[in-house]
């Protein structure tokens, strides 16, 4: 006889224990669990680099105010915000003094280029030339520790995480 036959020969037409899968044969268990949406690792994936979208400005007046930097340098481009909403521009001082440099990041790459196309070598206030030219050029990242996008990114904290996100969608707008 077949196992058919055996199994309809069976009282109550239910199978015996001995017909069930096995909880030690892994062959058993494999077919009948179901796999979620698992995404498998790509191969060929490449780590998002971080770009290069800040720009350095040296020579700046002393009594540069951070307002002043922020109203000349959003005409060449949208400036980035921080997790606290706060437009991204640093202004760097030497024993609690502004020493006349500042960093300022764009929320895109390509306004770097006019940033600097525009502003290098003229003065910050027209018609002031008591401090000279200032000096804009793109800003440097090689002194960056980490430089994978994600990897960064992996090390917020859930709250600056939605902040950000926040704030990129309205920069997007």
């Amino acid at each position: 006889m077949g196992e058919l036959d055996d199994f309809m020969d069976q009282a109550g037409g239910r199978p015996s224990a001995s017909d069930t899968p096995s909880a030690t044969d892994p062959s058993a268990t494999e077919n009948t669990k179901k796999r979620k949406n698992v995404k498998e690792p790509e191969a060929n994936k490449k780590p998002k680099v971080m770009e290069n979208k800040a720009i350095w400005i040296s020579n700046l007046p002393l009594d540069t105010t951070k307002k002043e930097l922020e109203d000349e340098c959003s005409r060449y481009g949208i400036i980035d915000k921080g997790a606290n909403g706060e437009p991204r521009i640093y202004m760097y001082e030497t024993d609690g003094v502004f020493n006349g440099t500042a960093m300022v990041v764009y929320f895109k790459k390509e306004a770097i280029a006019n940033a600097i196309r525009l502003m290098d070598d003229f003065p910050l206030r027209p018609g002031d030339n008591s401090n000279g030219n200032i000096h804009v050029e793109a800003a440097k990242i090689e002194h960056k520790k980490e430089r994978d996008g994600e990897k960064i990114a992996s090390k917020l904290t859930r709250k600056d995480r939605k902040a950000s996100e926040r704030n990129r969608a309205e920069l997007n707008q």
